[in-house]
Order: C-alpha cells, then structure tokens, then sequence
C-alpha cells in the first residue's frame, strides 16, 4: 500500500506490465533530520549502479522505511544511500499497477556506491539477499522496468549505461563490493543486458 504523501513521478516502460514510479524521497527519515548533500551543480548522471540490499525486510514500502531507518541510525548515512528500490513483494497503486519507490531526489548526492560514482550515478536497489536466492517474478518485472525508465530519463550513454557495486572501481569507486548485487542479481543483469544489444 502507498504511503500517504508518496508522489506520482511516472509510469515506467515494460512489456510485462505497467509498472508506476512513486517518489518517497520526502518522507524518508534523513541524518539530524538534514537534507542529504546537494549533487554537485551541472553534475551529469551518466551510469545507474545495481545492488542487492542484503537484508529482506518487509513487502513494499514498510521495507523502503526499514532500510532508511536502519543506514541512518545503524550506519550514520545522511539518508537512503538508493535513488530507486524494486521491492521483493511490490506495492500496487490505485491504477493496479507495481510499484517502484523513488528513494532521493536527483539532485541529491546518496552513498550507493562510493568515490565519484555518487556524483556522476544514481542507483537501483533490489531488496534482499540475492546471493541466496533469485528475484521473484514480480520484482523482476520492477527492475526490469526501473532500468528501462533510468536509462531513458537520463539518456544514459547506450554502451555502459548499467553498472553494478561488483565492478565499480573501474568507473572511480574506492574498490569493488564482489556480493552485490549477488549471484542472483549479477545473473539477472548479466541476461537483461544481453537482451538489449
């Protein structure tokens, strides 16, 4: 179920279904109540990181919440280090459509990936442990759609416009995070893209 104050940004493209795009960004909890860092002025998004969040937590948006609570209190993050979350069990709009969260705001700099890739990228988050198990069926149809609305909303450069934690040095990351987004998720990813050339 939307949280009251979510806000409409968008229905994202996907063969399998209308997926809607719901902003939250604006009633996640954030570092001494601060707005996150400013993205650097002129800052153009050029690549969209994939992660795993690690953790399952619960369906929808109570597991957006979670995850901001936890890097805010637990890890002392400014706010949600993602720009976008594809729940493991997604919410439907009043349109019947799923839903993928909007995590911040695009002129906000997050902690999703490290070094300069949080200046230059914005990132999808795909809830849970996906090194013990596979995305279900219905946030695959999310993620699939998010990178599809990522790539387009951005113009991402159509030969690298995806990245994951695992391989991120090579685009300016302190180092390479090699679980995420996990076996499952690199796998999904690994056929996404192929799907695409």
């Amino acid at each position: 179920m939307l949280p009251p104050g979510a806000t409409f940004e968008a229905v994202a493209p996907h063969l399998g279904g209308a997926v809607a795009v719901w902003d939250v960004s604006h009633l996640l909890p954030t570092k001494k109540g601060k707005p996150q860092p400013a993205r650097s002025p002129g800052a153009r998004i050029v690549r969209c990181y994939v992660h795993k969040s690690g953790g399952e937590g619960p369906a929808g948006y109570a597991g957006v919440l979670g995850m901001a609570r936890y890097v805010v209190a637990r890890r002392m993050f400014p706010g949600a280090p993602y720009t976008f979350w594809a729940s493991t069990v997604p919410d439907v709009d009043a349109e019947g459509r799923l839903v993928l969260y909007r995590c911040a705001a695009d002129d906000r700099r997050t902690w999703h990936t490290g070094g300069v890739c949080n200046d230059h990228g914005v990132s999808l988050a795909l809830q849970g442990n996906l090194s013990k198990r596979d995305l279900t069926p219905l946030q695959r149809r999310v993620a699939e759609a998010g990178l599809a609305y990522v790539t387009q909303r951005y113009e991402l450069d159509p030969v690298e416009p995806i990245g994951r934690h695992s391989r991120a040095k090579r685009y300016g990351a302190s180092k390479d995070k090699t679980i995420c987004p996990g076996e499952y998720g690199e796998r999904w990813l690994d056929g996404w893209l192929a799907g695409r050339s």
